[in-house]
C-alpha cells in the first residue's frame, strides 16, 4: 500500500493540506492500495490559479496549433490501442 498520494498543482506534485482522507480502492481486488488527502480551500485557491494562468496563455495559441498539440498528446494513446 501506498502511503499517500499528492495533488498535481501548477506543475508539482503537493501534499494536500486538507484535514480528511479516504482510501483509493483497487477495484479487481476490492481492497485499499493508499489514502488521497481532501483538498483545503488554500489548495482550491492554488488549483484555480494554476488554470487561470494556464487558459491565458492556452488561449494565444491558435486553434490550428492547439490541434497539433492535442493530436501529439492523443499519439501515445493511439498506439496502446494498436
Amino acid at each position: 500500500m501506498y502511503a499517500s498520494f499528492q495533488h498535481y498543482i501548477d506543475g508539482n506534485w503537493v501534499s494536500p493540506s486538507g484535514a480528511n482522507e479516504q482510501d483509493v480502492i483497487n477495484p479487481a481486488i476490492s481492497k485499499p492500495i493508499g489514502e488521497l488527502g481532501h483538498v483545503s480551500r488554500n489548495d482550491l485557491d492554488k488549483a484555480l490559479a494554476a488554470v487561470d494562468k494556464g487558459f491565458k496563455t492556452w488561449r494565444k495559441v491558435s486553434a490550428f496549433e492547439r490541434g497539433k498539440v492535442l493530436r501529439k498528446a492523443a499519439d501515445p494513446v493511439r498506439a496502446l490501442r494498436a
